[in-house]
C-alpha cells in the first residue's frame, strides 16, 4: 500500500523507503513491478474518468455490477 501511495506521488524518498520494506516483508521484484504499473494504471483511469466528468453514482452501480460478477465467478471454482 505504502509503495503504491508513493509511486503515485512520485516521491523517490518514499519509493525507495517502502520498496525496502516490501523486500524485507518478502515482495518480489516482480511483485514491486506490479504495484508500479497498478499505480500508474490508476493513475491514469482516474484522469481520464475526471475529464469525462463520469457520473459518479453510475460508477458506483457499475463497480458494485463487477463485484457480484467476480464474486459469482469466484463461486464457481
Amino acid at each position: 500500500m505504502g509503495l503504491s501511495a508513493a509511486a503515485n506521488i512520485k516521491c523517490p524518498y518514499c519509493q525507495l523507503m517502502h520498496t525496502g520494506i516490501a523486500k524485507f516483508h518478502g515482495a518480489t521484484d516482480e511483485e514491486i513491478s506490479e504495484v508500479a504499473y497498478l499505480a500508474s494504471l490508476t493513475a491514469r483511469w482516474s484522469a481520464m474518468i475526471h475529464a469525462q466528468n463520469y457520473d459518479y453514482e453510475i460508477f458506483k452501480k457499475e463497480v458494485g455490477q463487477v463485484g457480484e460478477h467476480l464474486q459469482k465467478e469466484r463461486s464457481r471454482r
